[in-house]
């Protein structure tokens, strides 16, 4: 008859839900108006170390829910009594050893033919393997950022070492040889020694020149004497006299970092992107 088929259609369907709710990996709760729990699948067994039998009848805060979030709690709980929808949440929970796990929740209410709410379903599962790998995964990618930023202020520190010498001993003892150069140019010789010493004077001169624009490309000292701002405008002048490159710098003025590491790191990330400009793309114009 089709009253017997109806039976039939729903003690199959039933089995087919329990047999869903014995064999998910995500815990299947379910709980009473009450707050109580009346269905305990093998899953939440697992994720919370209670068996179903010590979980059946238990209220959640002291359980697997700690006190601390009960506020939070209890407002999930009046939105699923109202029938405002599903819920979702991510919670740190409880486990019978007292061990603190990280779950994702799915909340929805229960209710019967005529509409009425008459408990809630909730699937967890644990995560807290993933977000203890997360954080760890963060905290490497910190670790390498501060390794990185080290070894950028290290090798800063190593080109401003070497322009430094460059100017002021290398750079320097090649003006001065410049200057007693021209010096002897005045005096009298002949005319064979006089070309091989304006030879030797324009030589000189081109090697103060190179010596001059190697200490500022490897360590410009405007970033030292001016600060940032200086040396970010003579950066954009560079970029547009080399490569043709039109560069608009604008700043708010007064923002200069105190800090003698952000302003290295700054200036060499901004090295950096006006480079990868003229080296990757056709742009005429660039804005910093």
């Amino acid at each position: 008859s089709l009253r017997k088929r109806a039976e039939e259609a729903l003690i199959a369907s039933q089995l087919r839900r329990s047999l869903h709710v014995e064999q998910t990996p995500l815990a299947v709760i379910e709980w009473n108006l009450d707050s109580q729990v009346t269905e305990w699948n093998p899953a939440a067994e697992k994720i919370f170390g209670f068996t179903k039998a010590e979980a059946l009848g238990r209220h959640p805060f002291g359980f697997i829910v700690p006190e601390s979030i009960k506020r939070e709690v209890d407002k999930v709980w009046e939105g699923l009594m109202a029938k405002k929808g599903e819920t979702s949440s991510t919670n740190e929970n409880i486990t019978k050893n007292r061990k603190t796990i990280i779950c994702e929740w799915y909340n929805t209410p229960l209710v019967d033919k005529d509409g009425r709410v008459i408990g809630v379903a909730s699937l967890a599962q644990d995560i807290t393997e993933r977000i203890n790998a997360e954080q760890k995964l963060l905290t490497h990618q910190e670790q390498l950022r501060s390794l990185s930023s080290e070894l950028l202020l290290a090798e800063e520190m190593e080109r401003h070492r070497i322009a430094t010498l460059l100017h002021d001993d290398i750079g320097q003892a090649l003006a001065l040889s410049k200057m007693k150069l021209g010096r002897l140019k005045q005096l009298g010789m002949s005319q064979e020694a006089a070309e091989e010493l304006n030879e030797i004077h324009d030589i000189t001169e081109q090697m103060v020149e190179e010596t001059r624009s190697l200490t500022y490309d490897l360590s410009p000292p405007i970033l030292y004497e001016l600060g940032l701002e200086a040396v970010i405008e003579w950066l954009s002048e560079q970029n547009e006299q080399k490569y043709g490159i039109t560069t608009e710098f604008i700043t708010e003025r007064g923002v200069e970092p105190s800090d003698e590491s952000l302003r290295v790191l700054l200036f060499q990330a901004t090295r950096e992107l006006l480079f990868n400009i003229v080296k990757h793309s056709l742009a005429k114009k660039a804005k910093i």
